[in-house]
């Protein structure tokens, strides 16, 4: 039987209750709203989106709010081995189970023989953790960005960073294939946060094929990446403008860089794969539909 899709969530087994969803119980959240309405025996397996050792009391609150919910038994899916052991110390049962690895590779590819229009692209959000000014000195930078400016910090965030970079999609998101097709215009992607969670865009460049220019950061994003990948960079817009402008990319082989990060890939849905069985048997489910960031793109 294969995944059922039922967003926000979806099933690894309907029969057995197991499914997956986000680590989220935020008033209202939609994972808040899901746990409410389960009244039988069941399985959540949660990703984990931010990092946790810099927000340990956010999840200890978390912790507390899933205890309620005694007919729920909760697996955090972690992006370090660091999340694992503080989500584990705090009370969860936890896997190292990184939630890039359920990226849909058959949307991010390389796309061969199109121009490189951009010297960079960054996929983003108008959010200060983002850092996006550190990349003001870069030639031909586009950015794809979810439009998602709530509160005047974003605002007074956004107006601070005129004249940096190209809005590709200024009006509305794009789709998955047209956020790959612009990556393949790029002769970089490049993700300048100090601190977040696993960060999709990353394995969205690396999927593509496409090097990544980063910072010095924690939250999972360094799993997948290597010297062979990616050139971590000082956090200086000077410096990131003068190795992103003047680096040739031809120095990464693209199909060698996409093909390490679906190993990775492969490596941490076997940790989840595994883990199933040894808690449900090895006849919990014998097919695999992975989806893109929970969402099944049509």
């Amino acid at each position: 039987m294969a995944f059922e899709i039922k967003l926000p969530l979806f099933y690894l087994n309907k029969s057995k209750n197991i499914f997956v969803s986000n680590l989220d119980l935020a008033e209202n959240s939609v994972t808040e709203r899901v746990f409410k309405l389960i009244k039988n025996k069941s399985y959540a397996y949660l990703w984990q989106y931010w990092d946790s050792t810099t927000e340990v009391e956010k999840h200890k609150i978390i912790f507390e709010k899933l205890s309620k919910y005694k007919k729920i038994d909760v697996t955090i899916m972690a992006n370090t081995v660091e999340d694992c052991r503080v989500l584990s110390e705090i009370g969860f049962r936890a896997i190292h189970v990184h939630h890039n690895a359920f990226l849909d590779e058959s949307l991010f590819r390389i796309i061969h023989n199109v121009p490189r229009q951009y010297n960079a692209i960054y996929i983003t959000q108008y959010k200060p953790y983002k850092r996006i000014e550190l990349a003001r000195k870069i030639n031909n930078l586009g950015i794809i960005t979810f439009n998602n400016i709530e509160s005047p910090t974003d605002v007074s965030y956004l107006k601070s960073l005129q004249g940096v970079g190209k809005i590709i999609n200024p009006i509305r998101v794009l789709s998955p294939n047209e956020v790959c097709n612009n990556i393949n215009l790029a002769k970089f992607g490049i993700i300048l946060s100090k601190v977040e969670g696993g960060n999709y865009a990353t394995t969205e460049y690396l999927l593509c094929g496409i090097p990544v220019i980063t910072t010095d950061n924690i939250g999972g994003r360094n799993l997948f990446l290597n010297k062979n990948n990616s050139i971590f960079v000082p956090e200086s817009e000077f410096e990131i403008g003068n190795i992103v402008n003047n680096t040739n990319n031809l120095i990464f082989n693209r199909e060698h860089i996409r093909n390490n990060c679906i190993a990775i890939m492969g490596e941490f849905r076997t940790t989840l794969y595994n883990d199933l069985e040894a808690r449900f048997g090895s006849d919990w489910d014998s097919e695999y539909k992975f989806v893109n960031k929970l969402l099944e793109w049509v």
